[in-house]
């Protein structure tokens, strides 16, 4: 699985994907917490005017 650091943590696979964004599986790699991280597509936020949402 390719990963990416991102601040404090490591970013792995998709767990969800919709029209703006993706989300993503990540692990602080301070503490060793889980989270997911919604990563937002710009081009279609900024395509679609919804900067204020």
């Amino acid at each position: 699985m390719v990963t990416r650091k991102v601040g404090k943590y490591q970013v792995g696979r998709t767990v969800g994907e919709g029209t703006f964004a993706k989300v993503k599986f990540a692990q602080n790699t301070e503490n060793g917490e889980c989270v997911a991280v919604k990563i937002l597509a710009k081009s279609t936020i900024l395509k679609h005017r919804m900067v204020d949402q």
